[in-house]
């Protein structure tokens, strides 16, 4: 699956927090009064490979291309961000969902975000993924402002935000792994719970946005609630492995059934092509048709993937308590299916 700009990937406000070496969280802030006001002050080794190929403001493959306005604004914070937006775009044939491929991507983006952070603090202390997170955190903080509130605009900045808050899940993956390896196994089931869960809650959202030019940036908005869940999640294990914390959560079989309820509920609350009597023609009622019975489709394998999911996350972690964090899981993907259907 590639991730083409005018794609409905998104996130919406990248987290501004990293875990440190203990495993405690910590907002870690760049000052102000030290963020470069030029590009020549954010440079590194990859931003000086991508400076010797010009980004012209007629090449799409470049992100000056998109947002030019940023790019006269400062260069190499552009240069920094196109390593991570080029997430997916490698090929017509990238899988996003391969654990391999985001880890391998994660790397190569990790090495500009903290050769650009070094570029600015060569004495900090900070741990690699403390500058990563914190340098991550700048970007989007720089895309943010002024951002494009038309609906191409959200979509390009939408798109942008994605690539930060994979990277942002991508790396506290890897911090997970370095606890525990066998949550290798974890992150590659997830995945495939995630393609779930985009496969309903998207086509939920798609088809109440159907025809609709707020389609995309909904359907962006949508995703972006997903990744953000997976944050907390990763969030809530390193703090178990820390000290055995655990969220305030029922138990893992109650939230399943929470959350088959509310695929049920918001399954039902989408209009079937027999009631779409605005359909106007045979084309766009066959389309419709075909989006509703996929997204119908889709919520039986959810929860089937979603019981796998536990089952492997109990055989990983042994020990009762970590049924808490599972379930606090459980219920943020219940919430977040239930908004599916809700106004935007």
């Amino acid at each position: 699956m590639r991730k083409f700009i005018f794609g409905a990937i998104a996130v919406a406000i990248v987290l501004s927090i990293v875990i440190l070496r203990s495993g405690e969280v910590k907002e870690v802030e760049i000052r102000d009064e030290a963020k470069p006001a030029r590009s020549d002050n954010v440079k590194s080794e990859e931003g000086r490979q991508a400076e010797a190929k010009p980004a012209r403001s007629d090449d799409p493959e470049r992100l000056a291309y998109w947002l030019p306005e940023k790019d006269s604004v400062n260069h190499g914070l552009v240069l920094a961000a196109e390593h991570l937006w080029m997430f997916g775009r490698e090929s017509d044939s990238v899988d996003t969902y391969d654990f391999d491929y985001q880890m391998r991507w994660w790397q190569g983006c990790e090495r500009a975000v903290v050769a650009c952070f070094d570029s600015i603090y060569p004495s900090s202390r900070l741990s690699r993924f403390e500058k990563a997170d914190s340098m991550v955190n700048v970007i989007s903080r720089f895309f943010d402002e002024d951002a494009d509130g038309t609906t191409m605009g959200m979509i390009i900045n939408l798109d942008l935000e994605n690539s930060f808050l994979t990277f942002k899940i991508a790396a506290l993956s890897k911090e997970v792994i370095k606890r525990d390896k066998s949550f290798d196994k974890e992150c590659r089931k997830w995945n495939e719970l995630h393609q779930r869960m985009n496969d309903f809650c998207c086509g939920v959202v798609g088809l109440d946005w159907f025809g609709g030019s707020g389609a995309g940036p909904a359907i962006s908005w949508m995703m972006n609630d997903i990744c953000r869940d997976r944050i907390a999640d990763l969030q809530n294990i390193l703090r178990y492995y820390k000290d055995g914390a655990v969220p305030p959560a029922t138990r893992s079989d109650l939230a399943l059934d929470e959350l088959g309820k509310s695929l049920s509920a918001t399954a039902k609350k989408v209009t079937s092509t027999e009631e779409a009597d605005w359909l106007d023609d045979e084309e766009r009622r066959a389309t419709y048709d075909r989006l509703y019975h996929e997204m119908l489709d889709a919520r039986p394998a959810l929860l089937t993937t979603a019981k796998e999911w536990i089952g492997l996350r109990k055989n990983l972690v042994r020990k009762p308590s970590f049924d808490a964090v599972t379930a606090d899981m459980l219920k943020r993907m219940a919430e977040t299916v239930s908004k599916s259907s809700s106004e935007w």
